[in-house]
């Protein structure tokens, strides 16, 4: 599957597009997986399903992304303004799923390893699908918290940033 986006810019150079293909995977192999799903927001997940049974499994996970893969404030329109170093970037965690009939419910959390922003994720899913013949339909809602350390080391506005902003606007006003 393969997505196209476009969008303004502050570089100067009009629009910018982008298209990039999503690849969706996993491997298991004896209680160890590695998985990608594009969509998360998260990069390779690395894991170990410490408990399964009929209902319930239990992964301690490790990601080596959050936001940045996706996120095209930081790295796509305003990719110039981003002065973070993303390189040392490592969150671990954990992830409790439940199915119950063709229900599905999901909840996670990671932490900083790194110490770079200390900053932690949870989030909440609750899904089902339906079968109708030859169709399956699924249906997921979810919620995610991200904590203001984390927002502010990914988002935040930095004063070089802000300095850059406000030259860049006080050439509109004149």
């Amino acid at each position: 599957m393969t997505s196209t986006g476009s969008g303004p810019s502050l570089s100067g150079d009009g629009n910018r597009s982008e298209t990039s293909a999503i690849i969706n995977g996993s491997y298991s192999w004896n209680n160890i997986f590695v998985e990608n799903n594009s969509e998360s927001g998260h990069g390779l997940v690395f894991g170990y399903n410490a408990f399964n049974n009929e209902n319930w499994s239990f992964d301690l996970t490790a990601t080596t992304e959050w936001l940045k893969k996706n996120s095209f404030e930081n790295n796509g329109r305003y990719g110039h303004l981003n002065y973070q170093d993303y390189s040392k970037e490592f969150m671990v965690g954990g992830r409790l799923i439940g199915y119950f009939d063709n229900n599905i419910v999901q909840f996670t959390v990671y932490q900083d390893a790194t110490g770079d922003h200390n900053g932690t994720i949870a989030s909440a899913l609750i899904g089902r699908n339906w079968q109708v013949r030859n169709w399956n339909f699924h249906g997921i809602v979810g919620a995610e918290y991200a904590s203001a350390k984390l927002n502010d080391f990914y988002v935040g506005v930095s004063e070089a940033r802000a300095v850059f902003l406000s030259d860049f606007l006080e050439g509109f006003s004149a």
